[in-house]
């Protein structure tokens, strides 16, 4: 045991475990106790601590990776409402699931009129083989509907 400046002095033990990461140490768990006889830690007590520190470290982990995440979302939402260009995404059925709002001044309508519409709505019937055939390749198969009269 050790004696920890401005503690009583009586017999203390320290504990201290690395939080592990795969393979890297991102952190500490320290654990002291002081006490008479039983002060020092037995080996089960080692066990809980070590328990104790891979429950932080998945904790720490997965806060990092939330951050991380939110960052992520918070770059590709700035890209998406600055981008002049139509950015969507579909569904397997090539139904739209997100359309950003730069399709207002491409092609006149709002995003909430498209969603759940084909993205052939927005596709000229001259286009409509071209697009077919790059639609395919996907992995998503085509599915034909009659083309909405563009506005």
């Amino acid at each position: 045991a050790i004696q920890i400046p401005g503690t009583e002095n009586e017999p203390e033990a320290v504990a201290i475990v690395p939080l592990r990461s795969e393979n890297e140490v991102i952190g500490a768990l320290n654990i002291s106790r002081t006490g008479g006889a039983e002060v020092y830690f037995t080996e089960q007590d080692f066990e809980l601590v070590q328990l104790f520190a891979s429950q932080a470290a998945m904790a720490v982990t997965n806060a990092r990776l939330y951050e991380e995440l939110h960052e992520s979302e918070r770059r590709y939402r700035y890209l998406v409402d600055n981008s002049p260009d139509m950015i969507w995404a579909v569904d397997e059925e090539g139904r739209f699931t997100f359309v950003s709002e730069s399709v207002q001044t491409i092609a006149g309508y709002r995003p909430d009129e498209l969603l759940g519409a084909h993205w052939e709505r927005l596709t000229a019937p001259e286009s409509m083989p071209i697009a077919l055939a790059s639609w395919t390749p996907q992995g998503f198969p085509p599915a034909r509907s009659t083309p909405s009269a563009k506005r």
